[in-house]
């Protein structure tokens, strides 16, 4: 499904290395932002277990860094396929656009033009979660009753996410996602491995 007449279709692609930077670096980052401690199946689980033996007081620490992290990870991957939510009961919608040159959405790399995440029933949970990582990191609020972003919310968004990534941006240009997620590569060894 296209997504035509959309002034996210009207952005410039970005530069061949700018583009680059983003398959390999910007995308990757904060996918492995969201990943620790959801409950993603196959070949997204990580296992997390070693990291639970740090020192308690060090390890919460950390879990709550995770936390805000990861929902300002996942927040910004959903915005770049191209939803957002509006309305009291958070209906999928398309980010606005607020610098032409500067904002970056999936249709300014190859393979995401006419490709924004289409507004189905799975735009739908993703601008829930979109919704709710807003009002949980955004700014402090008290009883929003905001969409739950717990670990099985944010499992489901981020499969939704990487599944589209990777049939669009990445199959274009014959990369795998994962491989540059799961990796102790740093981004420059993969640049240089293109």
């Amino acid at each position: 499904m296209t997504n035509s007449n959309s002034p996210h279709d009207s952005l410039s692609l970005l530069s061949p290395d700018d583009q680059k930077q983003w398959l390999v670096e910007h995308i990757p980052h904060r996918i492995r932002a969201v990943l620790p401690g959801i409950p993603m199946t196959g070949v997204w689980a990580v296992n997390w277990g070693a990291a639970v033996q740090a020192d308690p007081i060090a390890f919460r620490c950390m879990g709550n860094a995770i936390w805000e992290g990861r929902l300002a990870s996942m927040r910004w991957l959903i915005i770049l396929v191209g939803i957002s939510a509006m309305g009291s009961n958070w209906e999928p919608a398309r980010p606005s656009i607020f610098d032409r040159d500067k904002d970056v959405f999936i249709t300014r790399i190859d393979g995401g033009q006419l490709r924004l995440f289409p507004l189905d029933d799975n735009a739908k949970i993703l601008a829930r979660v979109w919704a709710g990582c807003s009002k949980a990191t955004a700014h402090p609020t008290n009883r929003t009753a905001h969409p739950k972003v717990d670990e099985p919310e944010l499992a489901a968004a981020l499969t939704l996410v990487v599944t589209h990534l990777q049939d669009t941006i990445y199959a274009k240009v014959g990369k795998s996602l994962i491989d540059f997620v799961l990796t102790m590569k740093s981004a420059q060894q993969l640049l240089a491995e293109w």
